[in-house]
């Protein structure tokens, strides 16, 4: 059979108001695919962000404890949100320190400190990670190793450790409190050092594990009944981490808020 010239079925269809097109291949379709793909998932990120923005705004606080503040991350969204409250970041870590350190000048009511928070006051020895979010006082458990393979390597180190309460007499506090804590299953601990304080606070925000990811830590239904005594209630997730292999969820940043909190 032979073959009718392509600018001549084209010129047909023109005349049809059609236009010849070579279908995509799989490859092509795959690329496409992963292409509005990227774009759904960027939009749902920056939507997702500024979700959390008109949240935090709504919040009125006047002081945010940001207890775990890594490189400063959600002290920025704070800032962002909420530019006249004071900000008192802690972060043990030295390198991770310095970078938020560098963050907080020309800020004058951003502070930071380089201490961790717990139930005592001396020094103990955190598991420094290489992916720096994943270092705790905690050791890890084998799901989070087998989850994110690249946290394996961890390096003693140790650090000066604070009770929250007994920091908290030099700083000056203004209610509305947003207490936000995410130390990597240490965060029972931190609470029970921070009682003073946390029973000032109208909002928390807490990383909570669904399934232990660090050996020792409280998981989300005994974490719920200790932050619910409190005079709490939960109102949803801030944030959360999934397993990247089926999805499922891992941990969440729940916020927990009571409409008075108690003044003294």
């Amino acid at each position: 059979m032979k073959m009718v010239p392509k600018v001549l079925i084209q010129k047909s269809l023109n005349w049809l108001g059609l236009e010849l097109h070579r279908l995509p291949t799989e490859e092509q379709k795959r690329q496409i695919a992963e292409q509005h793909k990227q774009i759904v998932e960027q939009h749902r990120l920056t939507l997702e962000a500024e979700q959390r923005k008109l949240w935090l705004k709504s919040t009125g606080v006047k002081t945010v404890i940001d207890i775990g503040a890594n490189i400063g991350q959600f002290a920025q969204e704070i800032h962002e949100a909420l530019p006249e409250a004071l900000i008192y970041s802690f972060e043990p870590l030295k390198d991770c320190y310095e970078e938020l350190f560098a963050k907080a000048k020309g800020i004058p009511q951003f502070r930071v400190f380089n201490v961790a928070l717990g139930d005592e006051s001396g020094e103990i020895d955190i598991y420094s990670n290489e992916f720096s979010p994943s270092s705790s006082f905690l050791p890890m458990e084998n799901l989070h190793k087998e989850c994110f393979p690249y946290t394996k390597e961890v390096i003693p180190q140790k650090v000066k450790i604070l009770r929250l309460d007994d920091i908290a007499s030099s700083l000056d506090l203004p209610q509305p409190i947003l207490v936000k804590i995410d130390v990597q299953g240490f965060e029972d601990r931190v609470i029970s050092g921070g009682m003073s304080v946390i029973n000032r606070a109208s909002t928390l925000i807490i990383e909570l594990s669904i399934e232990k990811l660090y050996k020792d830590q409280l998981l989300f239904d005994e974490m719920y009944r200790l932050i619910t005594k409190l005079g709490f209630q939960y109102r949803g997730n801030y944030d959360q981490l999934q397993n990247p292999d089926d999805r499922r969820i891992l941990q969440v940043d729940g916020i927990f808020t009571r409409s008075r909190a108690l003044d003294y």
